[in-house]
């Protein structure tokens, strides 16, 4: 018991000198470094509340705005907080470009990506897809080229294979895993 208390103390101080070190051989570096914006979201085509970005081995960044853009119907004002999101692309060279606009009946409020080996890009939306979970949907898994490519690989039903999926994960054979938020008993799941 007393090896393991000094295990698990030598691990939290390596997690707290770590930090510091390199603060420590580098003074005065955070100071010069200038930020550049690559895109100020408008809310408007472009979407809004970006999440995490995934790069390619040429630089270039794929993202998705969780909401925004598509603005009618299901997607419209008072549905779906505004709009139901978009993937988007900023190359190597700065520029941004939409490369998929959800629609509701393919998704809404997409999550991260994941990028399979031949650059394809794999992501969630937390709505859309499915209507069977009462007006949001149960949301969808989808699949989207570099060219823009988009295709629909599953739309949840809310009952056994849950609902409302987070993001996912990729291992080296191309599978893919994630959870739901929900499911027919409440409480979630892990997929695959």
């Amino acid at each position: 018991m007393r090896k393991l208390i000094r295990l698990l103390a030598a691990s939290v101080a390596v997690c707290i000198v770590t930090p510091l070190i390199p603060a420590q051989l580098q003074p005065g570096t955070a100071s010069t470094y200038k930020e550049k914006v690559l895109h100020a979201f408008t809310g408007g085509s472009d979407g809004y509340q970006p999440g995490m970005l995934v790069r390619d081995a040429n630089g270039n960044l794929y993202g998705t705005a969780t909401f925004g853009a598509n603005m009618s119907g299901e997607c419209g004002p008072g549905y779906l907080y505004d709009g139901c999101g978009v993937v988007f692309e900023i190359n190597a060279q700065g520029k941004f470009s939409v490369l998929h606009t959800f629609d509701f009946s393919d998704g809404a409020a997409p999550k991260n990506l994941v990028e399979d080996s031949n650059g394809d890009l794999y992501g969630t939306t937390i709505w859309g897809g499915n209507s069977a979970c009462q007006r949001t949907g149960c949301g969808v898994i989808f699949k989207l080229t570099t060219a823009g490519d988009f295709t629909l690989l599953y739309s949840f039903s809310g009952g056994s294979d849950g609902a409302n999926p987070n993001s996912l994960i990729r291992d080296t054979s191309g599978n893919l895993y994630g959870t739901t938020s929900t499911s027919n008993t409440g409480d979630g799941e892990v997929s695959s």
